[in-house]
């Protein structure tokens, strides 16, 4: 402390300032801009019984089922399992359920899920699929878009092997502006 006061008042001034500037680094606090916040992505897990080839359509806070052959989802041989969705059950309703009970109707569709969350935002978003379980093939069919009102499109096809099998999926959703 004795050689600040001999120090000129520039120079105390000047370290005063370095100090500041080195306390805020270390601290992490921004010196001139704040940072911009990152888009966070969103992680949906989707769990079904599938027979045959259906797809699930996420828009927002919403989910539908279309059937295209076989029994629709959670339906094969008299069953009625719940699809669940980030630890929801939702067992759907068919449209056409009155002439099959396992809904064997082509492009059957279910009612509508309004209990996905967190509820998607409406833009732009690279959606990945990683595989937990399945015994054939999902994938990421359409990506969510303007052009389709932000639906994402995820396909389970299990045409090979007889039977119906759980499938479970993980679905990631970045924002398209992340990591930018």
């Amino acid at each position: 402390m004795g050689m600040m006061k001999n120090t000129p008042i520039a120079c105390r001034i000047g370290m005063a300032l370095l100090n500041v500037l080195f306390v805020s680094v270390a601290w992490g606090q921004p010196t001139t801009q704040p940072a911009t916040s990152q888009p966070a992505a969103v992680t949906i897990t989707v769990r079904a019984f599938i027979d045959g080839r259906s797809q699930l359509r996420l828009k927002r806070n919403t989910a539908t089922w279309q059937n295209f052959d076989y029994a629709a989802p959670g339906r094969q041989g008299g069953r009625d399992e719940a699809t669940t969705i980030n630890g929801v059950q939702w067992r759907p309703i068919w449209d056409d359920s009155d002439l099959s009970p396992e809904v064997r109707v082509e492009k059957a569709l279910s009612d509508t899920f309004e209990g996905v969350k967190p509820t998607l935002a409406a833009e732009m978003m690279n959606v990945t699929l990683t595989k937990i379980r399945c015994r054939e093939d999902a994938s990421v069919v359409q990506q969510p878009s303007a052009e389709n009102d932000f639906t994402t499109i995820v396909e389970f096809n299990d045409d090979q092997i007889g039977g119906a099998d759980w499938y479970e999926v993980k679905l990631t959703f970045v924002p398209q502006g992340a990591g930018k």
